[in-house]
């Protein structure tokens, strides 16, 4: 279990992409909404669904400078998917989703930001990430573990970010 853990963790970015283009295909081929070129939305949405939440949460890193802007755009996409609740009424579901999917986001990345410091050698080992790095074991263990936290974070924020926006995107369309 604890391998399986630790493979998640150290792949969560790739892992959390094919989450989001399973459920848009499963949204889009779901729902009741008119959509003129369905086959076209079926090719170009998951594209697109893949490419937004890489831009949310997906950047690979292997600095803290990247990991800092990538949190930045994980809470910035919470509170434009807030503010943007606020402003139309017919999102009015999205600013609780997306408060929501913060506060999940947040606990799914301590936990695993907990369990890389503890089982650092694990996680490392199967990411492959700084195997060739000059900098000291302990160096290396902060920066890995508030890079897994980061990742976690911005991946989980994304994926359901999008998700809820495709669900309420074809339950307006209906």
């Amino acid at each position: 279990m604890k391998t399986a853990i630790a493979w998640i963790i150290a792949n969560v970015e790739g892992i959390t992409t094919l989450i989001v283009v399973a459920a848009f295909e499963v949204l889009l081929f779901t729902s009741s909404a008119e959509i003129d070129n369905k086959p076209l939305a079926a090719i170009m949405g998951p594209i697109l669904a893949a490419l937004v939440k890489t831009i949310i949460g997906g950047i690979p890193s292997k600095g803290t400078v990247t990991d800092i802007v990538n949190l930045l755009l994980a809470a910035g996409a919470i509170y434009m998917a807030t503010a943007l609740a606020n402003t139309h009424t017919q999102l009015g579901g999205l600013g609780g989703i997306a408060i929501g999917c913060g506060i999940v986001a947040l606990a799914a990345a301590i936990a695993a930001a907990v369990f890389t410091a503890a089982n650092i050698n694990e996680v490392v080992s199967l990411r492959m990430f700084y195997q060739n790095s000059n900098v000291s074991l302990f160096e290396i263990t902060w920066m890995y573990t508030f890079n897994r936290f980061v990742t976690v974070f911005a991946s989980i924020t994304g994926s359901a970010l999008i998700i809820a926006a495709c669900q309420l995107l074809f339950h307006s369309a209906q």
